[in-house]
């Protein structure tokens, strides 16, 4: 009676069960139009720009759409601002603010890239700028987050161009004019800024200046530059680019680029990166007694060198200059002190040492390279030089000049360095900085800097942190 009952209720069920096989059969091949609970994937849950400066594009972010499902997805898709939003996007190839019945085959994607244009308006401080990407398929509707902030700045335009060479550039300081920087607002520079010779640019603390790819800062041979930025307010120069970051293929902008003078140029608290060159010093017609002094400021991610400097007149106190692609220094021809310096260089593919001297350089003057000798006089003193090289020294001595260097207490990574003169130095020992890969390059407890290094006047580390009578080796004290 028992096993009688079980086939009735089959008997019973079974046509209820070929009824559900064919409704489900049904519904998975409906047409994406009638589908009204497709639900679309993002690559990203929000895009967000970092400051962008009036009339200055963005960089272009992108994310993918996902279609999940075993069937095409038909969508809507536009910005909730409409033509009136100040972003913009791009569908599979097609620019617009809207786009209708986007067709997304089944287990596929799409791409859609955005861009942020900013309005000017008379505000000094930062703005918010929000919108929103719909997707609208019948009745469903998703929507991706669109959030930038804009900020009006100080717009410096190349009116004119050198020569042949076809570097563009605007007079920022004129012969015997004083110009003074402010932080009010931000400094962007399209092409080069140049201080002429026997002007005078004098940058204020907290100054912020971008620079556009391929531009620079250009003190012409007697002109002059202060950079007075203070521990809590530093000067920084970067790309006006602020979403995008520098690579061994290429900078973001040129370099501060000071000739020769018989003036002192000072850069002080400054952040200098992801330029081709930070600082390069260097003499177009005559080596004069001017000097530069860069003190308590990092110079970090860059394409080429961070201080260059070729028959000048240079002191580095409590710097950092980390992650260059080519030489952190190189010092070519001139006078040369580095006192509390850490260079600290992990930069990939990198084939150059992180420090070069030498007395000589090839000088190219567009038609022919010429070989530069002159006298080098070189001191580094509770100084830092590692990386990710076997040798991070290098040097070249050409006859026909004098050659004179020193390291005094510094810590060195170098297996063969043809260089000699060392005094109280330490060779290939792990600094054991807080964090190499992330740039922190404070020292650890365990560091063997600590108390390594020889009192040589300079009080203060690069953060204002007082010297003890042994200091540390480096920019950072313990």
């Amino acid at each position: 009676m028992q096993k009688a009952s079980l086939k009735n209720t089959y008997t019973y069920l079974l046509p209820f069960l070929f009824l559900f096989i064919i409704i489900f059969q049904n519904s998975a091949c409906k047409s994406p139009d009638t589908i009204e609970n497709a639900k679309l994937k993002f690559s990203k849950s929000i895009i967000t720009f970092d400051t962008v400066f009036t009339t200055v594009g963005s960089v272009t972010e992108r994310f993918t759409v996902q279609n999940p499902y075993n069937f095409e997805v038909t969508t809507d898709i536009y910005l909730a601002g409409g033509d009136r939003s100040q972003f913009s996007i791009n569908v599979d190839g097609l620019s617009g603010h809207s786009f209708r019945d986007v067709t997304i085959p089944a287990k596929d994607s799409i791409f859609i890239f955005v861009k942020v244009n900013v309005n000017p308006n008379d505000a000094n401080a930062p703005f918010l700028l929000e919108d929103s990407i719909i997707f609208r398929n019948g009745s469903n509707k998703q929507q991706m987050n669109l959030v930038a902030y804009g900020q009006n700045a100080n717009f410096i335009v190349a009116d004119s161009e050198l020569g042949a060479s076809g570097l563009r550039y605007k007079i920022v300081a004129r012969e015997g004019q004083t110009v003074t920087w402010t932080k009010e607002r931000p400094y962007v520079i399209y092409g080069w800024a140049v201080v002429d010779s026997l002007g005078k640019l004098i940058i204020e603390p907290g100054t912020e200046i971008y620079v556009h790819n391929g531009g620079g800062l250009w003190v012409y041979r007697h002109g002059n530059i202060e950079v007075n930025g203070t521990l809590e307010d530093p000067v920084s120069f970067q790309s006006d680019r602020r979403d995008a970051y520098v690579t061994n293929n290429g900078a973001l902008w040129n370099r501060i680029w000071i000739n020769e003078s018989n003036h002192n140029n000072i850069i002080n608290y400054a952040i200098i990166k992801d330029a081709y060159i930070g600082v390069q010093v260097d003499v177009l017609e005559e080596f004069l007694a001017g000097k530069t002094t860069i003190q308590n400021t990092i110079i970090k991610n860059n394409a080429g060198w961070g201080i260059l400097g070729r028959a000048a007149n240079i002191d580095i106190i409590n710097c950092e200059i980390s992650q260059s692609w080519q030489y952190a220094i190189e010092c070519a021809i001139g006078n040369y002190s580095l006192k509390h310096v850490t260079v600290a260089n992990s930069a990939t593919g990198r084939k150059t040492p992180s420090l070069w001297i030498s007395n000589n350089y090839i000088y190219s003057d567009g038609y022919s390279n010429i070989n530069m000798i002159g006298n080098t006089n070189f001191t580094a003193q509770n100084c830092i030089f590692t990386g990710n090289m076997a040798d991070e020294l290098g040097s070249s001595v050409a006859d026909g000049a004098t050659f004179t260097h020193l390291f005094e207490n510094c810590l060195i990574k170098s297996k063969e360095n043809k260089l000699q003169n060392f005094t109280q130095c330490l060779f290939n020992k792990d600094v054991k900085f807080e964090d190499f890969a992330k740039g922190d390059f404070r020292l650890t407890v365990e560091s063997p800097a600590i108390n390594a290094g020889k009192n040589i006047g300079i009080s203060n580390d690069i953060q204002g942190k007082s010297r003890d009578e042994n200091p540390d080796i480096g920019a950072y004290e313990y």
